[in-house]
C-alpha cells in the first residue's frame, strides 16, 4: 500500500494533523478488511471510484463517496473489493465542531455523507481535483473559508487540546479547577466539541498508547505495559483493551496487518 501524509499550512495546524492518501493500485488479493478500533482522531474520507468500487460497512452497506466520521469508542469492521484509492484528513478531536459548527456528539461511532452538512460541491471538486496534491489544495481553501465563517469557536475546549492537558497521567478532575468551571460545566462543554466525556477521551489516549506499545514490545511484557498505563492489573487491561478493539492484545500483536491509518488496520481478507 503506497501511503502518505501531506502537511496541512500553518493556519490549520490547530484542527489538522494532517491530510492523507492510501492507495492499493495492484493485488492479487480477493479484498481487503479494515479493522478500526477507538480513535479520538475524527476523520474526513474521499473515495476515488471510477474503476474502484466503494468501501462497504459491517452490513454490506456501501459508504458514501465523501463522508465525515466522528471520535470512535467502539471497533468497528469495513471491507474493499479488489483495489483501491482514498483521501482523507484526519482532524483534532475537536475540530469538527470548530470548522463545521457540529455538535461532535451526534457523529460519535458514526459515518455521514458530507453533503448533510455542507452544500458547497466539494465532492466534485476533491473528484475533479485529479491528484492528491491538488485535493491538499483543495481542502486547503476549504477549511480557509469554514474558519472565516464560524467565529464561535470554544476556546477554552481549543486550549486543552492544543496544550496536550488530558494525557495517561492527567488529573481529570483538577481542569475544572485551573479554569474556575464546574465538573458538569466541562463535561457538557466536551460533549459540544468532542461528543465525549474528558474521561473517555483519557481512556481512549491510554488505549492508543497501547497499540503503540504493542506493537514495538514482546507480549510477554504485558503485565509491564499495564503498569505503565496506570491499569491497576493486567486483567483490567485487557478488558478495555478488548472493548476498545473488538480482540486481545495477543491476537493483535499475532495478527500482522497490511498498513494502518490512526488506529485503523488493514488486513487480507480471508
Amino acid at each position: 500500500m503506497d501511503y502518505r501524509h501531506y502537511a496541512p499550512p500553518a493556519f490549520l495546524k490547530d484542527y489538522i494533523r494532517y491530510y492523507w492518501s492510501a492507495d492499493f493500485l495492484q493485488s492479487d488479493l480477493p479484498g481487503f478488511v479494515v479493522k478500526s478500533f477507538a480513535d479520538r482522531y475524527p476523520r474526513l474520507i474521499f473515495q476515488i471510484l471510477g474503476r474502484f468500487e466503494p468501501m462497504r460497512n459491517q452490513r454490506g452497506e456501501k459508504l458514501p463517496v465523501c463522508y465525515l466520521s466522528g471520535i470512535g469508542t467502539q471497533p468497528t469492521v469495513a471491507t474493499f473489493d479488489g483495489v483501491f484509492s482514498q483521501f482523507g484528513v484526519s482532524f483534532y478531536p475537536h475540530a469538527l465542531n470548530a470548522l463545521f459548527r457540529l455538535d461532535a456528539y451526534e457523529l460519535v461511532n458514526q459515518v455521514s455523507a458530507i453533503q448533510s452538512f455542507c452544500k458547497t460541491g466539494i465532492q466534485d471538486e476533491l473528484a475533479q481535483a485529479g491528484s492528491h496534491y491538488n485535493r491538499v489544495q483543495v481542502l486547503n481553501q476549504y477549511f480557509y473559508g469554514k474558519l472565516c465563517n464560524n467565529s464561535k469557536q470554544d476556546l477554552l475546549i481549543n486550549n486543552i487540546i492544543r496544550q496536550n492537558e488530558i494525557n495517561i497521567d492527567s488529573e481529570i478532575l483538577e481542569l475544572p479547577k485551573k479554569y474556575n468551571i464546574s465538573e458538569r460545566q466541562l463535561e457538557r462543554l466536551f460533549k459540544t466539541s468532542l461528543g465525549i466525556s474528558p474521561k473517555k477521551l483519557q481512556r481512549i489516549i491510554r488505549f492508543e498508547k497501547a497499540l503503540q506499545l504493542l506493537s514495538n514490545t514482546a507480549y510477554s511484557q504485558l503485565t509491564t505495559i499495564s503498569y505503565e498505563l496506570n491499569y491497576t492489573d493486567q486483567s483490567h487491561f485487557i478488558r478495555d483493551f478488548s472493548a476498545f478493539s473488538g480482540t486481545t492484545p495477543y491476537q493483535f500483536v499475532r495478527t500482522q496487518s497490511l498498513g494502518a491509518e490512526s488506529a485503523s488496520f488493514l488486513y487480507a481478507a480471508d
